[in-house]
């Protein structure tokens, strides 16, 4: 099964003065006041010089020149066949500026690539957004930019970059416990005190206890030798 590649889709944004607006409108609506000669439109863009950011609007028998200016963000587009679910279509980068005969080239501002960019976006939220919310651009040089890598390389291997100075300083960490864990302590050693003055009593009440009954026994002794003592006599 073949399948064929379909061409790839490019799309901007068209801006037209009031007046061709209108012409153009009419004819997409197919209202009664379109002009018949308004159907034909077309965009060339065939310079002598070969430049892909001017060129020529034609509508009818009139002719407008345009510019091409980047936008300053992606605007993406959707369609849609039932006027309710929306799919999207593409991402709009440019926007071609068509003005009247003698009218002077919309400006904008130059970029790196040597293209120039609109500072206003499409909606007002959108003005002057490049000064607004985009960051400057980096203007660093390349050689500054090597430095700094190779510099990083050598600390990642566990060198020292070249032309700085290495001080390493040792500093002791103390760590302080918590009141909770010095009370826990303090009450530990007092319930181990506790115990020994408890032992320390039972042993003095076992002591008295012995010596006690060591003093009956004598006694007893003593009554028996006495008895038998009276027994030899008679």
């Amino acid at each position: 099964m073949s399948r064929t590649n379909a061409p790839d889709e490019e799309q901007f944004i068209l801006r037209l003065p009031l007046d061709v607006a209108d012409r153009v409108r009419a004819v997409l609506r197919e209202t009664p006041n379109a002009r018949p000669e308004d159907s034909h439109m077309e965009l060339r863009f065939t310079d002598e010089n070969q430049d892909d950011r001017n060129g020529m609007f034609v509508l009818g028998e009139d002719a407008f020149p345009v510019s091409v200016r980047d936008l300053p963000c992606m605007v993406e587009s959707f369609k849609t066949y039932d006027g309710s679910t929306i799919i999207k279509s593409n991402d709009v980068g440019q926007l071609v500026i068509a003005r009247h005969q003698g009218e002077e080239a919309p400006e904008g501002l130059p970029r790196r690539n040597g293209r120039l960019e609109v500072s206003d976006g499409l909606t007002p939220p959108m003005r002057d957004v490049r000064k607004r919310f985009f960051k400057p651009e980096v203007t660093e040089q390349p050689e500054h930019l090597q430095a700094v890598e190779k510099a990083l390389a050598v600390i990642l291997s566990g060198g020292q970059p070249r032309q700085t100075d290495l001080h390493i300083e040792v500093v002791e960490e103390w760590v302080e416990e918590d009141a909770d864990e010095e009370s826990e302590v303090v009450a530990e050693e007092s319930e181990a005190l506790e115990i020994d003055t408890i032992t320390s009593d039972t042993l003095a009440e076992d002591s008295l206890l012995l010596e006690d009954s060591a003093d009956a026994d004598m006694e007893m002794l003593r009554d028996l030798e006495m008895e038998l003592a009276n027994m030899a006599g008679d």
